[in-house]
């Protein structure tokens, strides 16, 4: 049996009034977009896709903090102050696409300060940050003026994405948006509680198969990254063949953007890690 979403709501410390349910992001974000009068919009880069679109779409000049391969993709905060302008609204995930590093509640808050010290907003995408840990929004998140957090819905099972969710944040940011935004489908908590119970289910065992891959995938000339998301990414020595990984059944994406063409996502479906390094393996033995 499932858990009531006030259960859930109070695991994370978050009330009745400091969420609210959406179906369409970019409505979403085109009311932040308003409200806080946004000039511009800053992203990590590489991001997904998505992101790129939806702020394309609605005009605003894009900026990109670059992160690297020899940072292991990592966002280090001391480092982007300069890049933060007035008015604009930094988007960040959490855990960080693509490598899945995982920045904790302090880093969080350090984030949150720079933007605010800079006039400056910040979104945070915590879709997949339950695998990391349990998130729990303490008073001073929820005090934040400058910050909203936001969960996209998943299949657990594929990781496929719903286009629904729910935005945690400061109640007079709540209040400003929940008025444009579409709250049609009444079940998302619903949706919510269950998908964190699945989660807690599943997170020991994908983790362990996630340092199992790394560890099969290091020994085999590949390069992979640690991560706190159901994914790894994967440094390959050739063009991998999509197809042949998704009629095993493996959920794998290329990294959007012809700079990182060698970098593949490997989604982590329990039991499928000795699929993955078999199928991945066979790249190093046609190059003999």
């Amino acid at each position: 049996m499932s858990e009531k979403p006030g259960e859930m709501l109070g695991f994370m410390g978050v009330s009745e009034e400091n969420n609210i349910r959406f179906v369409n992001f970019q409505s979403l974000v085109s009311r932040l977009v308003e409200i806080w009068n946004l000039g511009s919009i800053t992203l990590t880069h590489p991001i997904l896709p998505e992101y790129s679109d939806i702020f394309g779409r609605l005009g605003l000049d894009v900026n990109k903090i670059k992160l690297r391969e020899e940072e292991f993709f990592r966002l280090c905060i001391g480092e982007i102050g300069h890049l933060i302008e007035e008015d604009t609204l930094f988007v960040v995930s959490n855990p960080l696409y693509p490598a899945g590093f995982y920045l904790d509640r302090e880093r969080v808050k350090a984030l949150m300060r720079l933007c605010r010290s800079k006039g400056a907003f910040v979104l945070f995408d915590e879709t997949f940050a339950i695998f990391a840990e349990d998130v729990y929004y303490d008073d001073e998140l929820m005090d934040a003026t400058n910050a909203i957090f936001f969960r996209f819905l998943f299949d657990p099972d594929t990781f496929r994405l719903s286009s629904s969710g729910f935005v945690v944040g400061n109640l007079s940011i709540l209040s400003e948006i929940s008025p444009y935004v579409d709250l049609s489908k009444s079940d998302v908590l619903d949706d919510a509680s269950n998908l964190f119970r699945r989660v807690r289910e599943l997170r020991w065992k994908i983790e362990e198969e996630k340092r199992m891959l790394v560890k099969e995938l290091l020994s085999r000339g590949f390069k992979a990254f640690e991560s706190r998301a159901p994914y790894i990414l994967v440094k390959c020595t050739k063009s991998v063949d999509f197809d042949l990984l998704r009629n095993a059944g493996i959920n794998v994406k290329a990294i959007p953007n012809d700079n990182y063409s060698e970098f593949i996502l490997v989604y982590l479906k329990v039991g499928c890690y000795k699929s993955i390094v078999e199928l991945l393996g066979r790249h190093i033995d046609e190059d003999k």
